[in-house]
């Protein structure tokens, strides 16, 4: 996961800032569609979640988990994953 997420980082810091955070927002788009979660508006979502669903879609693991963990994320501050990494704004 670490290398993914590495990746990630990487691709967004190839290319300008807004171009960066629309592919971002597109991949995260069809991350989500691909995990039957619906009702997401992705250009509200903050950068780090949306590298977080693109990292948690492209990792090894059941799929389940991976659903469980991209909700998870979507939860926002109210999560071990929002107290964790909350409040940093993109």
């Amino acid at each position: 996961m670490t290398r993914i997420i590495a990746l990630v980082i990487a691709l967004v810091m190839a290319a300008p800032a807004v171009h960066a955070r629309e592919q971002l927002e597109r991949a995260a788009a069809a991350d989500l569609r691909e995990f039957n979660i619906r009702g997401v508006d992705v250009s509200s979502l903050e950068t780090a979640q949306l590298a977080a669903i693109t990292a948690i879609a492209h990792q090894r693991g059941k799929r389940g988990g991976k659903r469980a963990q991209i909700r998870s994320v979507l939860r926002g501050p109210d999560t071990l994953r929002g107290l964790l990494f909350g409040g940093r704004g993109n």
